[in-house]
């Protein structure tokens, strides 16, 4: 990357960013940028690369299991009986999700990664009876714009909004790091699981953000309110913060 170049990147980059590396968790780590991390759902295709570099010596892998108490906020059809079996399950690996309604829209609908554009629009064709999305997405104001569409939909009546407590068994998590990670791999580890036991015990966030590789920028981010100019162009901030990590590799800085 030219001299001009990776200045105007580093300056869009500089300011925080929420998940920073999200999308590109598995470069980060074979280029060695990025000290540790572990892939999100949308991330998995990626899992057997990790483990080849694991097999060759080029990275470290920790992997623990996990059971939290989990809160969702179901929106339900009325007249309708939620599947609760099916809402916990589907919570493991969605945040958001709708359930169908019909033998026919059952056939034709996955449960899972449905656009919310779309989970609306099911919405109104009847095509779905319950919308779930797990509490944390509320609390943080994550997908906003679509939660506060779903929420004006109880107003009208269409839907009858509660919540569902469970315990909630996660798939192992595997933790991959560099080869002098090890220890801060089990660190990250401990706090994963210290959260998952009292999920009210307040995050040592710091903790976790310096642990990913993420900048001070970013870590303060979630500790104060974003303005919708910064909201609208994280995704190119995000673009141009991993072009750099690449580009960098292991001579990266995580406050650059």
């Amino acid at each position: 990357m030219k001299s001009p170049l990776r200045t105007i990147f580093k300056a869009l980059a500089r300011p925080g960013i929420h998940m920073p590396h999200d999308g590109r968790t598995p470069e980060l780590l074979l280029c060695r940028a990025k000290p540790i991390g572990f892939l999100e759902h949308h991330e998995e295709q990626y899992k057997e690369t990790l483990e080849k570099a694991v097999a060759k010596g080029q990275l470290l892998r920790h992997e623990f299991s996990r059971q939290s108490r989990a809160s969702v906020c179901i929106y339900q059809k009325p007249g309708t009986r939620p599947d609760f079996p099916t809402i916990e399950n589907l919570q493991t690996e969605a945040p958001i999700f709708a359930l169908p309604l019909t033998d026919k829209a059952k056939k034709d609908i996955q449960n899972s990664y449905m656009d919310y554009s779309s989970i609306l629009a099911r919405l109104e064709r009847n095509e779905v009876d319950s919308v779930a999305i797990n509490q944390k997405w509320i609390e943080y104001g994550w997908a906003a714009d679509f939660i506060q569409a779903i929420n004006q939909k109880t107003v009208e009546g269409a839907l009858i909004k509660f919540q569902h407590e469970f315990m909630q068994t996660w798939p192992p998590l595997t933790i991959y790091g560099q080869l002098d990670q090890f220890e801060n791999m089990k660190r990250l580890a401990e706090e994963i699981r210290k959260y998952d036991k009292t999920p009210d015990a307040p995050q040592d966030r710091e903790l976790e953000g310096r642990l990913l590789g993420y900048s001070d920028n970013d870590i303060s981010l979630n500790v104060r309110e974003n303005s919708w100019i910064m909201n609208k162009t994280e995704p190119l901030r995000r673009y141009c913060r991993q072009q750099i990590m690449l580009n960098a590799g292991p001579q990266w800085d995580r406050n650059f």
